[in-house]
């Protein structure tokens, strides 16, 4: 069984604080060396015909605009009649949800659920076989990460819906790659508002409040596809024995490990 010692636990629970100097920040692919945003997604698109499509579960609802497939999978997830590629996509078992005043919300199980950030160890074959050329590219193991596909389709601006904070950073850096969009969507971030582009690579502040943003009524038919992975900068895993350890990294500024390009090899 995978294990994080009380060390780490404590470190994450004060470090992350220290991590506010950590703001928004882009590149492009080819700055950080990474195959095209048209490269990956035709590698995308031969995992959506093999596995499917997930819809986002939560609180008993079930979301028909907001779906994807797991990048990463839990081989002791709570739920063993989730698939692989679903377990990333909340569950209609789960009543929590990450919030903007409690963090991770109002808890009674997060091991071995949906908010067990590193209990997303596992990458399998068939997402190995059609993006490893790219998730081979990176620096830190790879924890809960997703492609995500939002059909917004004649919906209007979304007033105060959908803000959140994540993790730490320091527990779990987003990288966020854009692979299909149009301008009606945008990134809303500390009272600013990005349109991602095709061809850079985002990561910023995740415990800042954010949100998936429309600006206008959507018009366009095709979903809007993003690949966000999500890496534990401060850890190292060992499939071998199926434990996490602190790498060289540990302790070290986030900002400084975004600016450095230290996320990518």
């Amino acid at each position: 069984m995978y294990m994080i010692s009380n060390k780490i636990k404590e470190v994450f629970k004060y470090k992350h604080d220290e991590q506010k100097d950590f703001t928004w920040t882009e590149f492009t692919l080819k700055e950080l060396g990474l195959p095209s945003a048209e490269t990956i997604l035709k590698g995308v698109k031969k995992i959506e015909a093999e596995v499917g499509l997930t819809s986002w579960r939560t609180k008993g609802t079930t979301s028909e605009k907001y779906k994807g497939f797991g990048l990463t999978y839990n081989p002791t997830f709570f739920d063993k009649s989730e698939s692989r590629y679903s377990q990333v996509w909340g569950s209609p078992l789960l009543h929590q949800v990450y919030g903007l005043e409690k963090g991770a919300g109002d808890h009674t199980q997060l091991k071995d659920t949906y908010h067990d950030t590193f209990g997303f160890r596992k990458i399998d074959e068939t997402i190995q076989e059609h993006l490893g050329f790219l998730l081979n590219r990176f620096n830190f193991h790879i924890s809960r990460s997703r492609v995500a596909y939002l059909f917004a389709y004649g919906e209007e601006p979304n007033s105060d819906k959908g803000w959140h904070v994540d993790e730490p950073t320091s527990q779990l850096l987003r990288v966020n790659i854009p692979l299909q969009t149009s301008d009606e969507h945008a990134i809303e971030w500390n009272d600013k508002v990005y349109k991602l582009e095709l061809g850079k690579v985002y990561l910023w502040n995740t415990r800042m409040p954010h949100r998936v943003s429309i600006v206008k009524k959507v018009e366009t038919k095709e979903p809007r596809i993003n690949l966000v992975l999500g890496l534990t900068p401060w850890l190292d895993y060992n499939s071998n024995t199926d434990t996490y350890t602190t790498n060289k990294y540990f302790g070290r500024s986030i900002n400084e490990i975004v600016k450095e390009r230290l996320f990518v090899k």
